[in-house]
């Protein structure tokens, strides 16, 4: 029997965190107010900057098959853009937790299958939080405006992982 494909263990293998990250997410608390909806943003920016910064800088995305352009899923700006709205200020400078060392393609890939499965999942955050606090909250980064292709690039990293592994 053939082992399951790298997208498929990543999928099973992630599946606990999975469920464990969205617990602590309290996204119900997050979006009992715009004051914290801002702090949740805030937070996000804290992490999507750095990671999003690591990511970009790991070699051998355009070797892969196909090959992937990371800046062109990175969704830092969408966080800066809602948080502008909002009148809250980016904090640029501040890292949200001890974020994993991506020293090869490998952890790269790995890192990428979970920031671009929390976008598919952005979109049903967006909903929920214009159903919370009104239709003029600003979702760009959850609703990962500007990338109509999300189902393609979704595709895209899942058979480049299986290509990879």
């Amino acid at each position: 029997m053939a082992s399951p494909s790298l997208s498929t263990q990543l999928r099973e293998g992630t599946r606990d965190a999975h469920v464990a990250t969205e617990a602590a997410f309290a996204l119900e608390s997050r979006l009992s107010g715009r004051g914290a909806y801002g702090g949740l943003l805030a937070d996000l920016r804290g992490f999507y900057g750095p990671i999003e910064a690591a990511l970009t800088s790991v070699r051998g995305w355009a070797q892969l098959t196909p090959p992937l352009d990371v800046p062109s899923r990175c969704r830092s700006a969408l966080l800066d853009e809602d948080l502008r709205s909002l009148g809250i200020a980016a904090p640029l400078d501040r890292v949200a937790a001890p974020l994993p060392a991506l020293p090869s393609l490998a952890h790269g890939l790995g890192c990428l299958y979970v920031i671009e499965g929390s976008a598919l999942g952005g979109r049903i955050v967006a909903r929920r939080a214009r159903a919370a606090l009104g239709s003029a909250l600003p979702v760009a980064f959850f609703s990962s405006a500007g990338r109509d292709e999300m189902g393609a690039d979704w595709g895209a990293l899942r058979a480049a992982l299986d290509a990879f592994g």
